[in-house]
């Protein structure tokens, strides 16, 4: 009788009993009478929601959930499949995909995220669940009260303003009007003031962002503050609205003609570069034997003292700029290049 159980810490357990937590461990007498004994790797144990055996480390894994309701979206292997997808707002219909919408109670019910009110106080004046329930109507100068109720006046000297939901009219500082009538940005411009790049008249003159080139200013390039910065980039231009590579560093190639990602192509450089005018040039081209560049001003761009350049033989047009340090075989030039 005695030998069927295991004195452990004190305690007396029975023959296969196990741990709390611990399900791949268990009392064996037959393999030790003081201490848990492992269960063999690949034993079924127990987790919730989910198929679980017992690894090589006496851990019970998980294998898989158990069934397409459940998901294990902490990573944490001791409580299984946790996360229950058709109704937890946190992981709706998919771990991580969160049933929310600003200022509005939300439900989610078999993995669909629904809408159920907006909080007190709040509603949706836009029939858009993007932003949720947007406007504050107590305070919401262009919805005031209710939905679509704007507290405009056409005295450019005063602005309309919402308090607990009732409009009033509030006259503006000294020299600063509401042109436009727009409640939401108040007496916007200020005359004599600084024109910003904001869409809005804000020195009165009747013009708007009228110091700005969206063209080529390279603080708000194409639109009002679109910063012209380009990554993996020595030089970069804002050029009819659009942030353009000027120049590469050395060792990187604007190859894809899409300027948002920069020099995006990285050459590897193994001592020698190659130039074929026939074969050369395309998307993996790097400067090897076998995926040559198509001119010799690339590969003189991409250069650096240790490298040497061989040129085919071929037609290559254009001029090109030659660095004093740089040394080349193969076809060459007849006539002086700078």
């Amino acid at each position: 009788m005695l030998a069927e159980l295991c004195l452990i810490d004190g305690s007396c357990h029975d023959g296969g009993s196990s741990p709390a937590g611990s399900p791949c461990l268990s009392c064996q007498p037959e393999l030790s009478q003081t201490e848990w004994s492992s269960l063999l790797p690949g034993t079924p144990c127990e987790l919730p929601n989910a198929v679980a055996q017992c690894s090589d480390q006496g851990e019970c894994t998980l294998i898989k959930c158990s069934d397409e309701i459940h998901a294990d979206c902490n990573g944490q292997n001791g409580d299984g499949c946790e996360a229950e997808l058709w109704q937890e707002l946190m992981h709706c219909g998919g771990c991580d995909q969160k049933c929310t919408f600003d200022h509005a109670w939300t439900a989610c019910a078999a993995g669909q995220c629904n809408f159920v009110q907006c909080y007190e106080g709040f509603k949706d004046c836009n029939d858009s669940m993007d932003d949720g329930c947007e406007s504050q109507i107590a305070a919401d100068p262009s919805s005031c009260g209710e939905c679509g109720l704007v507290c405009d006046t056409t005295n450019p000297s005063k602005v309309g303003t919402c308090e607990a939901g009732e409009c009033s009219l509030v006259f503006c500082a000294p020299q600063s009007f509401n042109l436009d009538g727009d409640p939401a940005n108040g007496c916007e411009c200020t005359v004599g003031g600084p024109e910003l790049c904001n869409n809005i008249d804000d020195n009165c003159d009747g013009l708007v962002d009228e110091i700005f080139n969206l063209l080529t200013d390279m603080d708000n390039c194409g639109g009002c503050g679109q910063l012209c910065q380009l990554p993996d980039a020595a030089g970069y231009a804002c050029q009819n609205g659009t942030c353009v590579v000027t120049a590469c560093p050395v060792g990187r190639y604007e190859l894809n003609g899409d300027p948002e990602d920069g020099c995006e192509h990285e050459f590897l450089f193994q001592g020698e570069l190659w130039v074929d005018s026939f074969n050369g040039g395309g998307p993996d081209t790097d400067g090897s034997m076998e995926h040559p560049f198509a001119s010799i001003q690339a590969a003189i761009d991409a250069a650096d003292p240790s490298n040497l350049i061989h040129i085919v033989k071929g037609s290559y047009f254009g001029e090109v700029t030659v660095e004093s340090h740089l040394r080349h075989t193969g076809f060459w030039w007849s006539t002086p290049k700078t």
